[in-house]
C-alpha cells in the first residue's frame, strides 16, 4: 500500500519503461551493423575513386568496378554490359559467375536489355526469376543456370548506355533449368 500522499504508479509505466531499457541494445546492435555497412560501402567507393584516378585503362576500370559490386552485393553472378543502340548490339565489359571469368562474345541485345534501356529504371527480380525473364525475354548467357533473384541496373550519360546485373544477390543459390 503507497503511504499517505504517495500515488500508486501503474503498472503499465513500469512494464513500459523496462521493454524500452530492453529494446536499447537490440537498437544499438542494428545502428552499429548499419554504419558498418555504410562504412564497407565508403570504402569500395573510395577505392573505385583512387583507381579511376590512377589513370586505369577502361578495362581496367570495369575489372574494378565489377570486381567491388561483387563484393558489395555477395552475387553469383555480376556483369557490366554496354550497348550499341543503333546495332541493338550488347558488349559484355565483364562477366564473372561462381566458375569464374569468361569472356562472352557480343550479341544482340535481348528483350530485357532493350526494355531497360527504354525504361531507365532498375528491375529487382526476387521471385519466379525465370517468368520475369521470360515475359521480358531475357536470355541466358551461359548454361541452363536460372538465378534465384536478379538485380538490372541502367546506367546512362552523354547518350552512352550501359547496364551492371548481379544475379542471386546475397542467396548464393541457383537452379538448374527442368530440374
Amino acid at each position: 500500500m503507497p503511504k499517505t500522499g504517495q500515488k500508486k504508479k501503474p503498472a503499465g509505466k513500469i512494464e513500459r519503461k523496462n521493454t524500452t531499457a530492453r529494446a536499447k541494445p537490440v537498437l544499438n546492435a542494428q545502428i552499429l551493423k548499419e554504419l558498418k555497412q555504410r562504412e564497407a560501402e565508403l570504402a569500395i567507393i573510395k577505392s573505385v575513386r583512387d583507381g579511376l584516378a590512377s589513370n586505369l585503362e577502361l578495362q581496367a576500370i570495369y575489372d574494378l568496378v565489377g570486381d567491388k559490386i561483387r563484393d558489395l552485393f555477395g552475387a553469383q553472378t555480376t556483369i557490366i554490359a554496354t550497348f550499341d543502340l543503333a546495332g541493338e548490339i550488347q558488349h559484355f565489359n565483364y562477366y564473372i559467375d561462381r566458375y569464374g571469368r569468361e569472356y562472352i562474345e557480343p550479341r544482340p541485345m535481348s528483350g530485357l536489355m532493350k526494355a531497360l534501356v527504354r525504361q531507365r529504371k532498375t528491375f529487382v527480380f526476387n521471385d519466379h526469376v525465370e517468368e520475369r525473364m521470360r515475359e521480358y525475354g531475357a536470355q541466358l548467357l551461359l548454361g541452363p543456370l536460372i538465378p534465384k533473384s536478379a538485380l538490372y541496373v541502367p546506367l546512362a550519360a552523354r547518350g552512352a548506355h550501359a547496364q551492371i546485373q548481379c544475379g542471386d544477390v546475397r542467396r548464393k543459390r541457383t537452379e538448374r533449368a527442368g530440374a
